[in-house]
């Protein structure tokens, strides 16, 4: 009996080391009460593209989070966008690569600049959207819903990245 309310003091004290300071006072009003304990807000921060399927982008920093909210390289890399992203190639036989590769990597990994995401052009997507959806109907696969034209990407008037300039001749 004398050790389980021994157990039962210390596990409530445990508690009450590891909770949150308060900076309530008796006066206080509940509302104006809060813990001191504050969740910093996340700054989007330009950093080195370290992302291992999109490493040979034609730029090298990124930032997070990113457009679709993972808020760092291994959140992105652990993500079901990414996985898909790798499998992709094998998936359509080698069609549309590497633009899709490039597309979809732009959206995982945008490039930045002054701490500023600059997302990929509307058009890009657009087009290759076009020139590809006959690959993922054969395979009787949906179109990416992470290479979303109009909810991932940019037009040209708004400033944007195209990631296949560099494959146009």
């Amino acid at each position: 009996m004398l050790l389980g309310l021994w157990v039962l003091f210390l596990s409530l004290t445990k508690s009450c080391w590891c909770a949150p300071q308060q900076t309530c006072h008796p006066e206080d009003e509940l509302e104006s009460c809060s813990n001191t304990v504050a969740v910093a807000e996340e700054k989007p921060t330009c950093t080195e593209l370290n992302l291992g399927y999109c490493n040979d982008m034609e730029y090298s920093r990124t930032i997070f989070p990113n457009i679709l909210g993972h808020r760092s390289r291994m959140e992105a890399e652990s993500g079901a966008e990414y996985l898909l992203l790798s499998v992709i190639h094998g998936l359509l036989n080698g069609e549309c690569s590497p633009e899709i590769r490039l597309v979809g990597c732009s959206v995982l990994a945008s490039p930045c600049k002054d701490d500023k995401m600059i997302k990929p052009c509307r058009s890009t997507c657009e087009a290759l959207r076009k020139d590809c959806i006959h690959s993922f109907e054969a395979i009787e696969m949906a179109w990416p819903y992470f290479l979303d034209c109009d909810r991932f990407f940019a037009s040209d008037q708004e400033g944007c990245f195209d990631p296949l300039v560099g494959l146009k001749v």
